[in-house]
């Protein structure tokens, strides 16, 4: 079984990427980023991977999403997901 959860409370503003890995730590051990490749060609989700790393928590990459996804996007995330169990 696989459970999707999603935070009650959204963090904003200057440095609020900071509490990524404190927030997501509430919800577990492992943690799914799901962005496109351009977000990881930007640097961006080394920093989002360090904040998360530096709660210990182990965190993968799924970096298949597309502008307008199509259905195959999403079982292609899915299959990700289900190492997950």
């Amino acid at each position: 079984m696989l459970e999707f959860k999603t935070p009650k409370r959204i963090f904003f503003g200057n440095g609020a990427v900071r509490k990524v890995g404190v927030e997501a730590k509430k919800f577990g051990s492992k943690v799914l980023i799901i962005t496109d490749k351009g977000i990881v060609k930007a640097g961006i989700v080394d920093k989002v991977e360090g904040y998360i790393e530096g709660e210990s928590l182990d965190v993968d990459v799924f970096d298949g999403v597309k502008p307008e996804p199509t259905i195959d996007v999403f079982e292609e995330c899915m299959e990700v997901l289900k190492g997950y169990d």
